[in-house]
């Protein structure tokens, strides 16, 4: 696509996040916009007219008459694969609103069908993006920060039966971790439930402490309070410093070890009101990367990782034992080779 100077986008799903990828779009001079797409007609007709563009009922509509190149796919988690699928077998590149999947193995399927029909499939972990984690990774890579040595979150958000929580909101720290530190080596856990919690993988907190290939090690607590009154918060303590931020988006510290606190305050007044900003620069990245034929800056891989640690701390869990992540990874490779599941066509139906 390096001869392009533009690239045809459509989205497929026109819920609120889905229109917030339009929107980035539309404000991206690199992007001809093609249309919106989702199952309920009305909501696509009404969101079409408002955004004036395109408004198809299909996703096998929006591919013959927008031709994109790119589409992003933005429906609930439980219903992300075989859209991602159809895009895919349609041969159009995909940028996949996170998880993509709860279960890696299906993840894998489809960064498998995305490489024989030759094209890019990516998630939207949009939290890389933000203005706080590019600061601590500048820092981290300047040296400023040093190796890290520990790292500690608080994430209060999610419920939800079978760990839903766990494998659809809290994934975006164990993203942002990977993206900081590198990969996570083993994991140990505890749960607070009742047994109704229990029975229905719904703890009402989670303890989890992670080792980290650097040798780093990592603390976090989830409490899936429903209160937004308590922010979520990180911490990166490195050799020569420390940084802090809250919420992902709010205040921004550096702490070095010899010097003054260096301070960002964000720009906005209500929490969590820039993570426009993470999109508009997570899908313009991807747009720069299709048009110059690079790699996505967060292909789908990173959602199979996040998965496989999310399976791993289930485990641990459940079992009260140490699990070592890169045994539960492999085990999830094994059983998706061909002669151990089902065809791809019967796993998304």
């Amino acid at each position: 696509m390096s001869n392009k100077s533009k690239l045809k986008v459509g989205v497929v799903g026109c819920g609120g996040v889905g229109i917030i990828h339009a929107r980035a779009y539309l404000e991206n001079p690199a992007v001809e916009f093609v249309g919106i797409c989702d199952t309920n007609e009305e909501l696509a007709r009404q969101q079409a007219a408002r955004l004036n563009v395109a408004g198809y009922s299909s996703i096998a509509e929006l591919v013959a008459q927008g031709k994109p190149d790119l589409v992003s796919v933005v429906v609930p988690p439980s219903k992300l694969v075989e859209p991602v699928a159809e895009c895919l077998e349609l041969g159009v590149n995909v940028l996949s609103e996170k998880p993509i999947s709860f279960e890696p193995g299906e993840i894998l399927l489809l960064m498998e069908l995305a490489d024989r029909k030759r094209l890019q499939l990516g998630v939207n972990f949009n939290q890389r993006f933000t203005p706080a984690s590019q600061w601590f990774r500048q820092l981290r890579e300047s040296g400023s920060l040093g190796n890290i040595l520990y790292t500690i979150s608080q994430y209060n958000q999610g419920t939800g039966d079978n760990f839903y929580g766990l494998r659809e909101h809290m994934i975006h720290m164990l993203d942002f971790w990977r993206y900081h530190i590198g990969e996570v080596l083993s994991v140990t856990a505890q749960a607070r439930w009742n047994e109704e919690e229990r029975r229905a993988g719904r703890p009402s907190g989670v303890a989890v402490t992670l080792k980290f290939e650097t040798g780093a090690l990592g603390v976090f607590t989830n409490s899936f309070c429903r209160s937004g009154d308590l922010p979520n918060y990180y911490e990166l303590v490195g050799e020569h410093g420390r940084c802090y931020c809250e919420n992902f988006v709010g205040r921004s510290v550096f702490h070095p070890n010899n010097g003054p606190a260096q301070v960002k305050e964000p720009p906005w007044l209500d929490r969590g009101a820039n993570y426009w900003d993470s999109f508009a620069t997570h899908l313009d990245l991807v747009v720069q990367a299709l048009l110059t034929d690079a790699p996505v800056p967060v292909p789908a891989d990173s959602a199979f990782e996040v998965q496989c640690i999310c399976s791993s701390i289930i485990q641990a869990i459940e079992s009260g034992q140490r699990v070592e992540v890169q045994a539960v990874r492999q085990a999830v490779i094994d059983s998706a080779r061909p002669s151990n599941t089902k065809r791809f066509s019967e796993v998304t139906q």
